[in-house]
């Protein structure tokens, strides 16, 4: 038995889709093994799409990193 289908089996009723990993094929390929087993297992499942959220682009930092100590303040200004 597939793996998907053993968690079906033995109760899993939501599966997460994380949109923020993996291209558009991994994502179906995601949700038609999830249907699948459904299927098979005779057991529905619902999917929830994890949706990325925004990402904050920093561009060049100073010497490539940038430390940051515990309790500092540290603020990101545009330009």
């Amino acid at each position: 038995m597939h793996l998907v289908a053993e968690l079906v089996a033995v109760g899993m009723d939501v599966a997460r889709v994380n949109l923020s990993h993996g291209t558009p094929s991994d994502h179906e390929a995601a949700v038609a093994a999830v249907r699948a087993a459904s299927l098979a297992v005779g057991r529905e499942v619902a999917i929830l799409v994890d949706l990325p959220g925004p990402k904050i682009r920093l561009g060049e930092l100073p010497e490539g990193q940038l430390e940051l100590a515990a309790g500092a303040s540290f603020a990101l200004r545009p330009g």
